[in-house]
């Protein structure tokens, strides 16, 4: 059915992702489920498409599995199977829906976020195990450079580590943490107090 539709859910502004055998074969994958529908920003500019799925819920009454910066996630059901022809219209509605929504403004980030990334591999001081055991204190991330994460910061969408127990922080890290934090993604461990953001880190002898 998605082969079939394909050219008219993809819009001037999203297209459908799949995955070509090719990359099938190469990256190793037993498969591709088709009930799972990707529409991925073509724009060559920064975009927030949790704005979109936010517009979708209040505006539209759509609700749809997960969005992130520039990708959207939805999941078909058995039940979608029972009428195809109403899912077909539905899912060219959403396409439009959204195509329009970012033709309005939302999801277009105004502010480029021009930060470059200059990481290698991170620096590991203590084993996850030995950070977990360590003394910690709390410290305001802004604050937070070349201290040793005593938590496990992950980025939802889609739920990456992006800090790991016994790892320094890097400003690039910290960078992320705020981006992605203002543009609505949910961040596991990191706390929330007056506005500012706090991280657990372990205490470290003074020099």
């Amino acid at each position: 059915m998605l082969e079939a539709l394909r050219g008219q859910l993809n819009t001037s502004k999203f297209g459908v992702v799949v995955p070509p055998e090719g990359v099938l074969s190469a990256g190793n994958f037993s498969g591709f489920d088709p009930c799972k529908i990707i529409f991925r920003s073509i724009s060559m500019d920064e975009v927030n498409l949790i704005h979109i799925k936010e517009a979708l819920s209040d505006s539209y009454g759509i609700e749809i599995e997960l969005a992130g910066e520039d990708h959207m996630l939805l999941t078909l059901s058995m039940a979608d199977a029972v009428d195809l022809e109403r899912t077909k219209k539905n899912l060219i509605h959403f396409a439009k829906t959204i195509d329009k929504l970012f033709s309005d403004g939302v999801g277009y980030v105004e502010e480029q976020d021009e930060f470059v990334d200059h990481r290698e591999l991170p620096i590991f001081e203590l084993t996850p195990r030995d950070a977990f055991y360590a003394k910690k204190r709390v410290q305001q991330i802004s604050e937070a450079e070349h201290l040793i994460s005593a938590s496990m910061v992950c980025i939802y969408p889609p739920g990456y580590p992006l800090i790991i127990p016994g790892e320094r922080i890097h400003e690039a890290a910290i960078h992320k943490i705020y981006h992605d934090f203002a543009k609505g993604f949910t961040i596991i461990g990191i706390t929330e107090d007056a506005g500012e953001l706090f991280i657990d880190v372990i205490e470290e002898p003074v020099t």
